[in-house]
């Protein structure tokens, strides 16, 4: 496979939004990336982390950004 693209889920709680539909997984996979999507990444969205693995992606937790070469995310990442 190509290179792996990490979507986590958002963790301010006033954004219900997550960076990647099922459509952006499909197409996503389909251009050879592996998509890493952190569970429940799309629950405050009402997207279940079963709609994201029929199009291609693996439901993962945080720790799995090490394995990415990319990561998606709406807001930016709060410094650790």
């Amino acid at each position: 496979m190509g290179q792996t693209v990490f979507i986590p889920r958002e963790l301010d709680a006033n954004e219900p939004r997550v960076a990647a539909s099922p459509d952006t997984v499909k197409r996503l996979a389909g251009l050879g990336f592996a998509v890493i999507i952190e569970s429940g990444a799309g629950t405050a969205s009402r997207i279940p982390d079963e709609e994201f693995t029929k199009t291609g992606a693996v439901i993962g937790k945080a720790g799995d950004v090490a394995k990415a070469d990319v990561v998606l995310k709406v807001r930016r990442p709060y410094r650790s």
